[in-house]
């Protein structure tokens, strides 16, 4: 775990010149996720339950855009979930990245979303067993 001192972490990408940028923050030691799209920016505080799995990941440079460690009063009901952007090679990646740090993977899935009618994506999302409060 990064002291609350610590640089953020960040991950940029460019798609059809929209600017992206995701940062996990540290403000006051609690950690927080920025994510930017064009001029647009938001900050959201961790879930306690998914903290460590969203640092791990973002340590490696995967860019999360979307976590939620799940449950009554969550939006998702699954314990935890990690959506992140990236080529067919970065869910891969990511689990690696997850496995090698020893947490509870229960599921690699590739995504896509349908808005307006029309597939959006391909997005991937990572699911884990239970939530880690650290």
């Amino acid at each position: 775990m990064l002291p609350p001192t610590a640089a953020p972490i960040a991950a940029s990408t460019s798609a059809g010149g929209v600017s992206e940028h995701a940062a996990l923050l540290y403000s006051g030691g609690a950690a927080m996720f920025r994510h930017r799209t064009g001029s647009a920016c938001r900050e959201f505080p961790l879930d306690p339950g998914i903290k460590v799995y969203v640092e791990t990941l973002a340590a490696a440079g995967i860019e999360t855009f979307e976590s939620c460690q799940g449950g009554e009063g969550h939006s998702i009901p699954e314990p935890t979930v990690v959506r992140f952007h990236g080529e067919r090679g970065e869910g891969l990646r990511a689990l690696a990245v997850a496995l090698q740090g020893d947490l509870p993977v229960a599921d690699l899935r590739r995504y896509w979303s349908v808005i307006d009618g029309e597939p959006t994506g391909p997005y991937w999302e990572l699911t884990f067993r239970q939530r880690r409060l650290q």
